[in-house]
């Protein structure tokens, strides 16, 4: 994350299996539970809680349909 102007290093988690689409990313604090998909430039948000085998796409991301 860029926040005042600086580099701010946050910590990730991720499960066994968790899939990052194409320029994807995720923000600090983020949680993805085992099996958790973020699609093609979906973004998870910082402190997001992707869920355990749930797709999510997007930004910022959110259950895919």
């Amino acid at each position: 994350n860029i926040e005042e102007a600086r580099f701010n290093f946050e910590p990730i988690q991720m499960g066994a299996g968790c899939v990052l689409g194409e320029r994807a990313s995720l923000m600090g604090h983020t949680n993805m539970e085992a099996g958790a998909q973020l699609a093609d430039m979906a973004q998870g948000m910082k402190g997001a809680a992707l869920l355990a085998d749930h797709c999510y796409a997007v930004n910022p991301a959110d259950i895919s349909r």
